[in-house]
């Protein structure tokens, strides 16, 4: 399939959007766990399970993926040797389900974006491939989250959200911002990935559908249910 119907099939998702099947946003039930995608010209299989909280692991064009979906939004990063791929999705509703959104890719120091499209369905087992860079990307979007553990060095001065956090009940909260994607990781182990919407406003996957936030000063964050966390070092 061509650039230009691969970028027809995103562009209906997004005329979609505007119907009443957007009206509200579904629970993780309403996603297919099994897609039949095309990865501008790259053809294969998504497959994952969600979890209660949203989050998401499955496989993607062969290589193991981690995510989440909140409503009708699905982030999915997917690593193929050193090769990072961000994916993001919006799932529509016509005669039929479709996901449809972007491939963004990180690479000479610029960020490259691609269409991605799929429907549910079976298709034979996927083997390890790398969506085609062969065409000229569209205009670039800012690419989905990155779920990556903390390092142990100290984050860059420029990443205003990394370090340490401290709930209003005392709960430990690491953060790390890699350019505009955010991987925060709780005292219980468990990790959650968002990106910056803003230069100082944010969203991270909690739950189904939450939880947007921003930053009131140098150390404090503000959520969206006035919940107010604050840094700690």
């Amino acid at each position: 399939m061509n650039r230009h119907r691969i970028l027809l099939l995103c562009l209906t998702v997004a005329v979609l959007a505007t119907t009443s099947a957007f009206a509200e946003p579904p629970d993780s039930g309403a996603w297919p766990m099994r897609w039949q995608v095309n990865a501008n010209g790259v053809e294969g299989v998504l497959e994952f399970s969600i979890r209660d909280d949203g989050s998401l692991t499955g496989h993607l064009l062969g290589a193991d993926v981690a995510g989440y979906v909140a409503g009708r939004h699905l982030f999915v990063r997917r690593t193929d040797g050193d090769r990072a791929e961000f994916w993001e999705g919006w799932l529509g509703e016509g005669t039929k389900l479709i996901v449809a959104g972007t491939i963004s890719v990180d690479q000479a120091g610029q960020t490259l974006t691609y269409p991605w499209f799929g429907i549910p369905g079976e298709a034979s087992a996927p083997t390890s491939q790398t969506p085609s860079t062969s065409a000229s990307p569209p205009a670039a979007v800012v690419p989905p989250p990155a779920p990556v553990a903390p390092p142990a060095t100290p984050p860059p001065s420029d990443d205003p959200l990394s370090g340490a956090w401290a709930t209003a009940d005392g709960e430990r909260i690491e953060i790390l911002q890699t350019g505009n994607a955010l991987s925060m990781t709780r005292s219980d182990g468990s990790s959650h990935s968002g990106r910056m919407t803003g230069s100082s406003t944010f969203v991270v996957g909690l739950g189904k559908g939450c939880c947007s936030g921003k930053l009131d000063g140098p150390n404090v964050i503000e959520w969206s249910d006035g919940v107010r966390w604050r840094r700690t070092n």
